[in-house]
């Protein structure tokens, strides 16, 4: 990173895909970072950055951000209900032929974009600055399974690739170790993965959660925000391949196992030092 010039360290590039005209797509949600907006509400999640509330300022990093559309499940009107958007993967619903929207936001000069190593067009803003607006550079490419690349000469590349088939569980905590204190717990996250480990947004599977050693399971969610599943309780559905489980510590110094299980899905475990008062 020392050889690298300051441009270098600064740029950012990130993609997302825009659903065409009048297709309903699901949108991919990351619990862990909800922030509700008016009548919308807005997921985030952090692609190889050093921490959320850094974006350019040392090295060069990615960026995806997975937006959700209107928070009520669809009663407004359709003219005031804003096109959904899916991204943090090359997954659409419709897997035939068709073609995808795909937006690149990126400080650097030059960007191109490949499919499967096929290069669709590079754009560059020459001597301009970036947009006062920050718009994007914007493509229109047929959709194929594989992976699709954004690459920033002398830059940071990023790319979305397609899910396979659900295969197993993966569980990640938020924090690795735990005191007993009342407001200080771990965010587990379940995803549902293919054998890659991919995320399977289509994943719907009921999600039972297990815990042993000095912890316990204070609530699950989904981020779905029309589902009716309690919080309280070791069971949830996921919402397009992802839940999470809230994870306290009992009091006692020891090792807390969280495991997660759904049916023919392999099982994800993760553990939590428990560090006592």
């Amino acid at each position: 990173m020392e050889n690298q010039s300051d441009e270098a360290r600064s740029a950012f590039l990130y993609i997302k895909i825009i659903a065409p005209s009048g297709k309903q797509v699901n949108a991919i949600s990351t619990p862990r970072h909800a922030v509700a907006r008016g009548k919308s509400v807005e997921f985030e999640q952090d692609i190889a950055a050093p921490s959320p509330d850094r974006w350019d300022r040392n090295r060069p990093a990615m960026y995806h951000a997975v937006v959700c559309g209107p928070s009520d499940p669809g009663y407004e009107a359709a003219a005031r209900q804003p096109p959904q958007t899916l991204y943090a993967d090359w997954t659409p619903a419709n897997l035939a032929s068709h073609s995808e929207n795909v937006e690149v936001y990126s400080n650097c000069p030059d960007v191109e974009l490949s499919l499967n190593g096929k290069s669709l067009g590079a754009k560059s803003l020459g001597a301009k600055p970036l947009p006062a607006d920050a718009s994007p550079r914007t493509w229109r490419a047929a959709f194929e399974p594989g992976v699709i690349r954004a690459i920033c000469k002398n830059g940071p590349s990023e790319e979305l690739r397609t899910a396979g088939k659900a295969a197993k569980i993966e569980l990640k905590a938020g924090r690795e170790k735990l005191t007993p204190e009342w407001d200080e717990v771990s965010y587990v996250t379940a995803e549902v993965t293919d054998e890659a480990g991919m995320v399977t947004p289509s994943a719907s599977n009921g999600v039972t959660f297990q815990i042993t050693g000095p912890g316990a399971v204070a609530a699950v969610d989904n981020a779905d925000s029309a589902s009716h599943e309690p919080f309280q309780g070791l069971e949830r559905r996921a919402f397009q391949g992802r839940g999470m489980a809230v994870i306290r510590a009992t009091g006692a110094k020891g090792r807390i196992t969280v495991s997660a299980s759904s049916a023919g899905l392999a099982t994800g475990s993760v553990t939590i030092e428990a560090v006592g008062k």
